[in-house]
């Protein structure tokens, strides 16, 4: 069983990241409301991995719960319901991204 708070959420993403080739999640949609020191928020994300040579889509919603403890907003909760997932055909070459650098403007 994963642990609670920020280091374990890290080892989790470090472990399942590891397996894949591939992976791209972006943000669709997505509202936040605020009221006070709390807040709501619904986000559409859609994912695209491949792990093993095996192509992989999921579409779903993130419902969260936030709340300004001493002028810093925290996740209370978050909630996922998967909308689609279902096999890619992702058959191209995947190349590691570029190491990053300071951003600059030229």
């Amino acid at each position: 069983m994963v642990g609670d708070g920020p280091d374990a959420i890290t080892a989790l993403f470090v472990r399942l990241r590891s397996r894949q080739e591939l992976a791209v999640q972006r943000v669709m949609s997505g509202r936040a409301l605020i009221r006070g020191n709390d807040g709501v928020g619904r986000w559409v994300i859609h994912s695209v991995t491949r792990t093993n040579g095996a192509g992989t889509e999921l579409i779903g919603v993130y419902d969260d719960r936030y709340r300004c403890e001493d002028g810093t907003w925290r996740f209370v909760e978050r909630a996922f319901a998967p909308l689609y997932r279902g096999p890619r055909e992702l058959p191209g070459t995947v190349w590691p991204p570029p190491p990053s650098g300071p951003l600059t403007f030229s």
